[in-house]
Parts: structure tokens; sequence; C-alpha cells
């Protein structure tokens, strides 16, 4: 079977495809019973639980995961619980059976489930960052701070909670990406879209530092330490020949000048990137910048120079030709921040 094509967006899945991988029917949940919601959940456990039920997707689980995803808002919180249960088992199953010697529609299965898995972590994302705006609209309303928290707090006794999830779904990822690629991809080159997917979502929790992301305990540092994980191995699977490397360069650069804490992070996935031409790729558009004093982000990335000469100093000397170019910059942030270096 010919190697399915992963879209850029998760819409584009009802746009159809030549490839094997859309979606051919659009529902809500709103429109079924809850009976029928368990049911789809009760597909999952059976394909589970079989020996060879990832040998095949076929096309109605495909359309029962992408519609019960895309609409996972309107999911009752019992059933988002049970969609992640169901979703992270079928990717468990997925990650521990990729072989040499599957066929090449099992290996579309398996690109699937974690596709979908990538997505799921994309909607919980955004719905609980849309949730949180909205918590705060509610604080900031002209009654009382007491009562508007009282009435924030209605769903705190829910059984669904994407943040004691969002460990277990990037640690899932992570583990995706570290199987051998000839055994999930054709000559072994791992699409870009695929990847794009892991590390984007995965650089816009640092930069963003959700609830559950951001703050100093144990949790909140590993989930770091993973997303910091991804990216870094996500730039080791690039195909040379493809501008993948550059749109990760891009982002990471942009995430730099967006937020003051992004320099550590930014220095520590330069540093684990280090055998990848991630680094270098960053460096280079750096030291391609115009900068003024008053540029935006002009303290960051000054920052982020210091920080990479603070996390390996044998790196910084490497690509000191390269980023020494600033030094007649017209920004005294980064003069001083090369001098620093």
């Amino acid at each position: 079977m010919t190697e399915i094509v992963i879209p850029s967006r998760f819409d584009e899945l009802i746009q159809g495809s030549s490839l094997g991988f859309q979606v051919t029917s659009e529902w809500s949940p709103c429109d079924q019973t809850d009976e029928d919601i368990k049911r789809y959940f009760d597909e999952f456990a059976a394909i589970t639980s079989s020996e060879n039920g990832l040998d095949r997707l076929s096309q109605d689980t495909i359309d029962v995961l992408y519609n019960l995803i895309a609409n996972f808002g309107d999911l009752t919180d019992e059933n988002r619980g049970l969609l992640a249960i169901s979703l992270t088992e079928l990717a468990a199953q997925a990650i521990e059976s990729i072989e040499q010697q599957l066929s090449g529609e099992a290996k579309n299965a398996r690109k699937q489930i974690i596709y979908f898995l990538v997505e799921f972590v994309k909607v919980n994302e955004q719905l609980a960052k849309k949730e949180n705006v909205e918590a705060e609209k509610l604080l900031n309303q002209k009654t009382s701070k007491a009562a508007a928290k009282s009435k924030s707090k209605k769903g705190d006794s829910d059984t669904y909670s994407w943040m004691d999830l969002r460990h277990c779904c990037l640690k899932l990822i992570f583990q995706a990406l570290c199987t051998e690629p000839s055994h999930l991809w054709n000559m072994g080159v791992v699409q870009e879209n695929y990847l794009r997917g892991m590390w984007s979502i995965s650089l816009m929790m640092l930069e963003e530092r959700p609830q559950g992301v951001g703050g100093v305990g144990a949790v909140e540092s590993t989930t770091r330490a993973l997303c910091v994980a991804v990216i870094t191995k996500s730039s080791s699977l690039f195909d040379p020949s493809s501008g993948a490397l550059s749109s990760l360069s891009n982002a990471l650069l942009n995430a730099i000048i967006n937020a003051e804490h992004m320099p550590n992070f930014a220095a520590e996935i330069c540093n684990k990137s280090r055998q990848t031409p991630l680094c270098s790729e960053l460096v280079k558009d750096i030291s391609h910048m115009s900068l003024l004093s008053t540029s935006t982000g002009v303290k960051n990335i000054g920052a982020f120079i210091e920080a990479l000469a603070r996390v390996n100093p044998d790196l910084m000397t490497q690509y000191w030709p390269i980023l020494g170019v600033q030094i007649d910059s017209r920004a005294y942030q980064i003069r001083s921040s090369l001098l620093h270096a």
C-alpha cells in the first residue's frame, strides 16, 4: 500500500485524499446519544485488545476519531476522559509494535494513530487556553471576586483534567519519534508535516507556558523537559532536502523574540541539537538580522547569546565566526552580550 500523506492541518482530512487518509463522514457528538458515543469507545477497546487490531484502520474508525477530536469541546467530561484513555492506549500499542516487518497498511495505521494523538494534544491546548481566558474574564467582572472564583471553580470536581494527561501524551509523542524511522517510513524519510505537528505544539507550550507547564514544580519541570526533547529529536529527523529545518529555526527565533524566558530554553535546545544543523541555522538567522536597540526582542536575542555561551562555551566558540559579525551591531544589547559571551 502507498505511504499515506500527513496533512498540514486537521481539517484537510475532510477535503479528500488519493492516498487513503481522509474523512468521509462529518458529524457532531451533540447529534448522537451517549450510548452511541460509548459504543465507539468499546470499538477502540476491541482494537487495542486484538493482536492484529492495528493492521489497518477502518474508514469508520478514522471518521470516528476525527469527529470526536474535532468536536472535543462538545463532549461530556466523562466522554473526554474515555476518549483520552482510548487514544493513549491505542497510541501506546501502536508505538510498541512498530517493527521492521510490518506491512504497508500496518505502518500507515500506526502513523494515523500517532497523528490523531498529536491533534488531540493540540485541541486540548486550544480548549484549555480558551477556558483560562474565560475564567480570567469572569474574575474581572464587576461582581465580587469571591463570587467569580466560585463560578470559575464549578468544574474543579470534574474527572477530566488535561494537566494530568499532558505529560502522558507528550511522552508517547517522544517515544514515537524515537522509533527507527525506516520501520515506519519508506526509505526512512519522515514526512515534514508529521514532525511539524510534534515540534510546533511542544514549542508553543514552552513559549506560552500554559497551566501545568509554567511553574517550578516537578510536573512542570518534567513537562518542559519533554517539550525540549521532542523539539530536539524532531530536528534530528529532518530530510536535509526539505525546508523543515528553516521552519523550526524561524519558529524558535520568533519564540525567543516574543518571550523573555525562551532564550534559556532555546540555548538548551541548541546544545542538545548540536549534532544537527539546527543551532547553525538559528545562529545564521541571528547574524543576518539588522538590529537596533529599539528593535522588538533585541534584549531577548542578547540573552540567548549569553545563555548559549553559558550552556556550552565550546559551541559558542564554534559559532563565534558567524555571530561575531554582530559585534558592530547598532544594538547596544547585542554588542554587550557578545562581549559577555
